[in-house]
């Protein structure tokens, strides 16, 4: 189970999107650790709209394993980038 809720993060991103803030001071703000992870839940909203909120515990298998990191290269994506682009829970999937 994740540590922040659906609605939390939904509630996090609708005051980005209306303050224009950044994701430190909007992590401040909500009194979230790091920063990254808001910017993770951002990046994934804008990709994947709420379904990019909901971790997925997934086992994938190796042709897809092999296409993300194909794709990766193609397009000269980061870790992050890519796992957004996949919904993947994790950039560190990706790095695996």
């Amino acid at each position: 189970m994740s540590k922040y809720s659906k609605e939390f993060k939904l509630e996090v991103i609708k005051y980005y999107e209306k303050n224009h803030i950044g994701c430190g001071e909007l992590a401040e703000h909500f009194k979230i650790p790091n920063r990254s992870i808001v910017r993770w839940w951002i990046k994934n909203y804008q990709e994947h709209g709420i379904n990019g909120l909901i971790r997925n515990n997934i086992k994938y298998s190796g042709e897809f394993k092999q296409n993300v990191v194909e794709y990766m290269h193609k397009n000269h994506l980061s870790l992050n980038e890519t796992a957004a682009y996949f919904n993947l829970g994790n950039h560190n999937v990706v790095g695996k």
